[in-house]
Parts: C-alpha cells; sequence; structure tokens
C-alpha cells in the first residue's frame, strides 16, 4: 500500500477523530489534532517528491497574526496566561496548514451532522435521567461535558451544510432530520438563545439556497422583512413592561405602616410590577408567623425570593399577606423560588430574560444574567483597549488588563463573573492592539478572497455558511479562547479549502 494512502487515511481518522470527540472529551480533540499534523508531516516528508508549493494566503496570515501574540509576551508582565491561551490557538495554524489532509466535503458534513446528533442525543438522555431522579434542571445544566453554545454552532454547521447540499445522500438527509429533530426537542427542554437564533437561521439557510430561484425577489424580500417585523413584533410583546395597577394605590397596610410604591422601576414577576406595594419594615413580623427559617440566614437572604414569589401571587408585600401565606407557599419561598408557577426549558428562558433586562433598566446588578453581563464585558472591554489601543496589553496581561478595566469603568459585576470580553473582534483588540487586529482582519480577508474564487457552487454556499456562523459565534463570544472553539471555527473554515480529491 502506497505511503501516501496511509497517510491519508491516518489524516482521516484524526479528522473524524477530533470532530466526533468535539462535544464530549479535550483529551479526543488533543488526539485528533495531534494526529492530523503528524499524517500531515508524513505526507510531507515521505509523500510523492511535489514540486514546493507556497504557502496558502491565509495560513501566511493567521501565522502573522498569532506570531504577533507571540511577539507581545515581550511586554507582557504575566507570561503564564500568554503560553495557556496560545497552547488554544497554535492547534488552529497546524490544521489550516494541514487542511489539505482534511477528507471531502461530503464526508465532513457526515461527521459533523453525526456528532451533533450524537452530542445531543446524549445530553437530552442524560437530562432526562437526571429529572428522573428528582433533580431540577436549569437551561445550563443539559450541557454537562460542553457549552450550549459550543453544541448548537456545531449542530449549526452540520444542518446548514446538509440542507443546503443540492445531491444529500441518503444517510444525510436521514442524519439532517434526525439532527434537527434533536435539536428542537433541546431548545424546548434547555430553552437555548443560541439555538433560538441558530436553528431557524439553518432552516432559513437552507431554504434560501434550495428554492432562490423558484420565488421571485421580491417574495424573498417580503419573506425576510415579514419575519424580522414579527420576531420584532413578538419580543415587544413579550417583553414589554408590565401595566402598573390601578389607582389609587393604597398608602398604608393593614398594620399601619406606609407602602413603598416605585413607579419608575420595571422589575416585574408574574405580571405584577415587583416595586409596588412594598412594606419590608413588616417582614420580619409576617414571616416569622408562619416560618422558622430566618430570613437573613447562614445560606443567604430569603428577601430577593419572598420579594419576587409573593409579587407571582398578585398580592402587596406586607405583614398582613406574610403572615397569612399558606404552608405550601411558604415552603417555596424557603426553597428560593420566585414564581408561584413553575416554568421549564424556553418558558423558563423567556422568564430569565425578561428578569434580566428589566433589572438591568432598573440600574440592578447584573451579575449571573447572561445577556445583560455581555454589555458589562463589552464596556469594559471598550475600556482596556482605549488604555493600550496600539499593540494592546499582550497575550499575558489580558486578564489584568480587564480586571484593571471592569475597576477603572465603575462595573457593578461581582468578582466572579468578570470575565473575558465575549467579543473575538474586540478580545483581539485588548491583547495585540490595532497591531495585531490588522493581521487578524488579514487572515479573515484572505479567507474570504479564497471562498470567492472557489469554483464550485455547493462548495462557495457551505463556505459562506460557514462564515455566517463563525462571524455569529465571534461576535458574542471569545470563540477562540476554548479547545471546542478553536475546532468550530477550523470547521467553519474548511469548506473554502474545497478539497473533494480525497
Amino acid at each position: 500500500m502506497p505511503r501516501t494512502l496511509d497517510a491519508r487515511q491516518l489524516a482521516h481518522f484524526g479528522w473524524f477523530l477530533l470532530i466526533w470527540g468535539l462535544p464530549w472529551s479535550h483529551a479526543a480533540m488533543s488526539a485528533g489534532t495531534g494526529i492530523v499534523g503528524l499524517a500531515w508531516v508524513w505526507q510531507t516528508v515521505r509523500g510523492p517528491r511535489q514540486p514546493p508549493r507556497p504557502p496558502r494566503p491565509w495560513v501566511k496570515w493567521a501565522a502573522a497574526w498569532l506570531g504577533f501574540e507571540v511577539l507581545s509576551l515581550a511586554w507582557s508582565e504575566h507570561l503564564t496566561p500568554g503560553w495557556h491561551m496560545l497552547r488554544m490557538q497554535l492547534p488552529l495554524l497546524l490544521l489550516l496548514a494541514a487542511s489539505r489532509t482534511a477528507p471531502p466535503a461530503s464526508r465532513r458534513t457526515l461527521w459533523v451532522l453525526g456528532s451533533a446528533a450524537a452530542a445531543l442525543a446524549g445530553v437530552l438522555a442524560f437530562g432526562a435521567w437526571r429529572l428522573g431522579q428528582g433533580e431540577a434542571l436549569a437551561p445550563r445544566d443539559w450541557t454537562p461535558w460542553t457549552s450550549h453554545i459550543r453544541l448548537s454552532l456545531l449542530a449549526a454547521l452540520g444542518v446548514g451544510w446538509g440542507l443546503s447540499d443540492p445531491f444529500p445522500s441518503r444517510m444525510q438527509t436521514w442524519l439532517v432530520a434526525t439532527c434537527l429533530g434533536l435539536w428542537a426537542v433541546f431548545l424546548a427542554v434547555a430553552g437555548s438563545l443560541t439555538t433560538a437564533v441558530l436553528l431557524p437561521a439553518a432552516l432559513a439557510w437552507g431554504a434560501w439556497v434550495r428554492w432562490k430561484n423558484r420565488l421571485p425577489s421580491w417574495a424573498w424580500v417580503g419573506g425576510i422583512a415579514g419575519a424580522l417585523a414579527l420576531g420584532a413584533g413578538a419580543g415587544a410583546a413579550v417583553l414589554r413592561p408590565v401595566d402598573l395597577p390601578a389607582k389609587p394605590w393604597a398608602e398604608s397596610t393593614p398594620w399601619g405602616n406606609a407602602y413603598d410604591h416605585r413607579p419608575d422601576k420595571w422589575l416585574s414577576e408574574g405580571g405584577h410590577r415587583v416595586h409596588m406595594h412594598v412594606c419590608e419594615s413588616e417582614w420580619e413580623n409576617g414571616w416569622r408567623a408562619v416560618s422558622d427559617v430566618p430570613l437573613d440566614g447562614p445560606r443567604g437572604s430569603l428577601r430577593p425570593a419572598l420579594l419576587r414569589y409573593v409579587t407571582s401571587l398578585g398580592l402587596p408585600k406586607d405583614g398582613a399577606t406574610l403572615a397569612a401565606l399558606s404552608p405550601e407557599h411558604v415552603r417555596a419561598i424557603e426553597a428560593r423560588r420566585t414564581n408561584v408557577h413553575e416554568a421549564r426549558g424556553m418558558a423558563q428562558r423567556l422568564r430569565e430574560l425578561r428578569f434580566e433586562l428589566e433589572m438591568w433598566h432598573d440600574g440592578g446588578n447584573p451579575s449571573g444574567h447572561s445577556l445583560v453581563q455581555r454589555l458589562e464585558h463589552w464596556r469594559a472591554g471598550w475600556h482596556a483597549f482605549a488604555a493600550a489601543p496600539w499593540v494592546g496589553h499582550g497575550m499575558g496581561d489580558f486578564g489584568a488588563a480587564m480586571a484593571e478595566a471592569y475597576e477603572e469603568a465603575g462595573s457593578k459585576l461581582s468578582p466572579d463573573v468578570r470575565h473575558g470580553t465575549h467579543n473575538q473582534f474586540l478580545n483581539v483588540l485588548v491583547r495585540t492592539g490595532m497591531a495585531g487586529w490588522l493581521a487578524w482582519m488579514g487572515f479573515l480577508a484572505a479567507c474570504v478572497a479564497r471562498t470567492r474564487r472557489l469554483e464550485s457552487r455547493p462548495l462557495r454556499v457551505a463556505a459562506a455558511w460557514g462564515w455566517g456562523v463563525l462571524v455569529a459565534s465571534c461576535l458574542v463570544e471569545d470563540t477562540l479562547e476554548t479547545q471546542a472553539g478553536v475546532l468550530i471555527a477550523l470547521l467553519a473554515l474548511l469548506p473554502m479549502e474545497g478539497s473533494n480529491d480525497a
């Protein structure tokens, strides 16, 4: 058997391992990357002699960008964090250089679809088992092995490629249907906002690719405009401020103390305003009449849960109300439930989203709320970039620069959630300034140029979808700060290689 064939088979095994290991195991991803690199070196050194081919432009730009990151360690005080991050990102350069060893696009699509479907089935089965054990699962608890964002990005790549393939195999069609079904169930039970955006986007992409020549342009424009208007209207209806209670508002409680009314605050629970009809001075006596659990105990205060739970009952928050609570409601407050009506999946996530936005509008602490936290991350990131705009703070000092930026910007975030920028473009600006950012943008521009030169229309379509997923990820995530994120970015870029000669 020719050595080059052996090297190609070894490379395909490595690609298979890293794609199928992506949602499950760091070890599998690392092993797959190492095998691909070994096969590439073997093929290059031991394969048949060929005229040397110059490095591709996108590989040159990737080397320039990562080389500048290495150089930035020269003005970093803390080297260890920088080397740790480079260990995450350097495999991207290796795999881009070895991308000619990747299997054909059709096989890659099958592997991505199979990997996503298996991961979705696994997390759904494990979540169902945990529910059967009596556990209460929050949306994030459904993805214990990888983040719901990475899992949704992997599923989006596979489904988008599968739906836009003009000549899908029977296996690919079956895998697309399976992945879509599992992904929809995952959306319903886990309430992932990433899935809520990417799943309909993948369906819309597939419909556009298949039917764009069958419908006139005005139909597509009208359909897109109508869908956006419908989505905006639904969002406005779901998130619009809750109406204030009818006047006149009671001035005093049954125990004779004054109510505190804050009509300027939007926070609501169960369709009622939280900061209306509140008399916190009576809570201690009212609560003591029905519970032996202190309002302010060693496990933390029950006051936030009490305030929201009683609001969801549509009752005033005073001592007389607390003293008349049923044992069932008392136990719910002691368990720190915030609403009398339990919600799961997407309904729970929408409820959390409303709370996040209303709390942020009222000037509350956004700590622990993934959407509004990002606004604080971005604000601190821009503050850090402005402090060193040309060459950045260096790879090693990124964490220190962000910590200082949070303090100087007066962020309300608690220290345990003062993370990175949650935006890859901003992340590069903070680490390496405009110099590194220009190299990063040169890499992306070279990839776009290569995509536009592809002769195969299906590959151009696949590359365009991969670009859409990658850019969406980089706008709201530090995509290249995790091993899974680096591999997602690589998979999104692979169609530009156009390798179908395996």
